[in-house]
C-alpha cells in the first residue's frame, strides 16, 4: 500500500480531519505500511505526500488535513485520482521544509539520556523510525530546570549539541535537568541533515512571526494560549543513547548480583553455623518465614 493509499484509508476511517502525526501513527499501528517501509521521517513523509496532493487533501491549518472528496468509501484507493500534475515526494519534503525557519525541534528531551562525551543526540519519529543524529544541527535551544526555563542560548557558529556539552561544565552545571531545542537544518530522506540547502530559502515577516510565536509558546507554555505554536517544523522524540541504556542495564544488574550475593552469603552462614544450635531452631521456626533477606530460595543455586 502507498503513501497516499494508507492516508486515504486513515481519514476514511476517521471520517473527520486529523493532525499529520496522528495520521502517521495510525498508518504505523494499523500495519498499512510495513516496519521496513516506513523509513527515518515518517511524520515528513505523509505531511509531503498530504500537502503535494493537493486534489486529494485539503489542509485546514496547524498540521490538520481531510479528504477533498469525503464520499471515498475504505475500499477505493488513490489511483482514482490523476497524479501526472503532481510533483514528486522528495521536491515537496524540500518545498515544505523552506517555507519554515524551524524545520524540526524536541521538546523537554533528558539530559541523562545523552552521553556528552560524544554528544550525539538522537531522535525519532513515531516508534517504528530509525533514530537520527542530530549532533551537528544549529538553532536554538532551551534548559529546563524541572518544567521552568532557565536559559536560552542561540548556536550557530557552533552546534547545539556542543553548547549543551558545555553547559554540562559551567556555572549551569546543576542547574538543569531537561533541554528542547529548535533547528534550522532539515533532515533529508536517508536520514541525514541538510546542512548546504538554507541558503535557498525565501522567508516572509509572516515566517520569521510564526517562529518566534512557535519557540515561546512550546517553551513557555502560557496559561492564556488555546492553541500550540503555528505549524513550523516536525517534532522529533528522544531516543537515549545506545551507550548510556547499556550503562544502566549494567548497574541494574550489578545491584541485582550484589544484592543476591549478599541473601546467599546470609543465608549460608545461618544454614551451616546458627541453625544447627537450639537458637537457630528456633529462629527458623519464628524469624525466618517472615524473612525476606534469609531467604532459603538460593540452596543449591550457588
Amino acid at each position: 500500500m502507498t503513501w497516499k493509499d494508507a492516508i486515504i484509508k486513515v481519514l476514511t476511517e476517521e471520517g473527520a480531519p486529523l493532525h499529520y502525526s496522528d495520521i502517521t501513527k495510525r498508518i504505523i499501528e494499523n500495519g498499512y505500511r510495513k516496519p521496513n517501509e516506513v523509513g527515518n521521517t515518517p511524520d515528513m513523509t505523509v505531511s509531503a505526500t498530504l500537502t503535494t496532493n493537493k486534489n486529494v487533501f485539503r489542509k485546514l491549518g496547524n498540521g490538520l488535513f481531510e479528504l477533498v472528496d469525503t464520499s471515498i468509501n475504505k475500499l477505493q484507493t488513490s489511483s482514482k485520482y490523476d497524479d501526472t500534475n503532481q510533483i514528486s515526494e522528495a521536491q515537496g519534503r524540500l518545498s515544505i521544509e523552506r517555507e519554515h525557519i524551524i524545520k524540526n525541534f524536541g521538546m523537554f528531551w533528558e539530559r541523562n539520556k545523552v552521553d556528552w562525551k560524544t554528544t550525539n543526540l538522537y531522535g525519532y519519529q513515531n516508534g517504528s523510525s530509525s533514530s537520527i543524529n542530530f549532533k551537528e544541527q544549529v538553532g536554538i535551544y532551551l534548559l529546563h530546570d524541572a518544567r521552568e526555563v532557565m536559559y536560552v542560548g542561540q548556536a550557530i557558529k557552533q552546534p547545539i549539541s556542543k553548547r549543551l556539552a558545555d553547559h554540562c561544565k559551567d556555572r549551569l552545571n546543576g542547574r538543569w535537568d531537561r533541554f528542547s531545542w529548535f533547528g534550522f537544518y532539515g533532515v533529508a530522506e536517508d536520514g541525514k541533515l541538510v546542512k548546504n540547502d538554507f541558503h535557498n530559502t525565501n522567508f516572509s515577516i509572516e515566517n520569521v512571526a510564526n517562529a518566534l510565536e512557535a519557540i515561546l509558546i512550546e517553551g513557555l507554555e502560557p496559561r492564556q494560549n488555546r492553541k500550540a505554536g503555528n505549524d513550523f517544523g516536525y517534532e522529533f522524540l528522544q531516543k537515549t543513547d545506545p551507550k548510556i541504556e547499556r550503562k544502566v542495564q549494567k548497574e541494574i544488574l550489578e545491584k541485582l548480583f550484589s544484592y543476591h550475593y549478599l541473601n546467599y552469603i546470609l543465608y549460608s552462614f545461618f544454614k551451616y553455623y546458627i541453625k544447627p544450635t537450639v537458637i537457630g531452631r528456633m529462629l527458623s521456626v519464628f524469624l525466618i518465614p517472615k524473612c525476606d533477606i534469609l531467604s532459603p530460595s538460593f540452596d543449591g543455586v550457588f
